[in-house]
């Protein structure tokens, strides 16, 4: 009986790397047409869309996930890429190995919030971000400016943050937090938790 050596799992660290998602970016840009790679390449998590249904990455898996992330590492440093984050990273599941490395690698500064983007949808209403889309969405024509817009949404987010802190419960009294080195996680997970509770909350924070 002949045996089959067992395929090398090109994704984990040490593998090839010619299947992994970071080779694919790579050949598919390339492929694409653009000479020159991009090297900043913008890493998101799936954040829960608040009053709607739909997969995401719940705060007890954050963990994990960051680690599978940085399993990634070598080939960003091959590939000479590097890897930034969007919104809704919460600074305390990182290890200090993980932030050496990004600060070693990148020398960038990273931002660990969840601030107002600013959304204007076709049909000219406006949304805080795509997790809170549903989340008193207004008309563009109801303000002057768009600092009048950002003004309105983040007044929002203060008063959800004082109603809860972050998405763990240790958010409330957490040092990073209050230095504003990281703003606990994103509100669409505060927002589905509040939906859940005796509306005894201000009423600004339901919807």
């Amino acid at each position: 009986m002949q045996h089959q050596r067992p395929r090398e799992n090109a994704d984990a660290p040490g593998g090839d790397g010619k299947s992994s998602p970071i080779s694919r970016y790579v050949r598919i840009t390339c492929g694409s047409g653009i000479q020159h790679l991009p090297n900043q390449l913008r890493l998101g998590i799936a954040h829960p869309i608040a009053g709607r249904r739909n997969a995401y990455i719940a705060p007890v898996a954050m963990p994990a996930v960051l680690s599978r992330m940085f399993s990634f590492a070598p080939q960003f440093e091959r590939l000479r890429i590097r890897p930034g984050f969007d919104c809704g990273f919460p600074l305390c599941k990182l290890t200090d190995e993980q932030l050496g490395w990004l600060y070693r690698y990148t020398g960038s500064h990273y931002d660990f919030g969840c601030a107002t983007v600013i959304d204007i949808c076709p049909d000219m209403s406006v949304i805080s971000c795509f997790p809170l889309s549903a989340f008193h969405r207004r008309s563009l024509f109801e303000f002057n400016s768009l600092e009048e817009i950002h003004a309105y949404y983040g007044e929002l987010h203060r008063r959800i943050r004082i109603e809860m802190g972050g998405i763990y419960e240790e958010c409330d009294n957490c040092r990073f937090r209050e230095e504003h080195l990281c703003a606990g996680g994103c509100l669409a997970h505060s927002l589905n938790t509040f939906r859940t509770e005796h509306p005894v909350r201000m009423e600004e924070v339901y919807f």
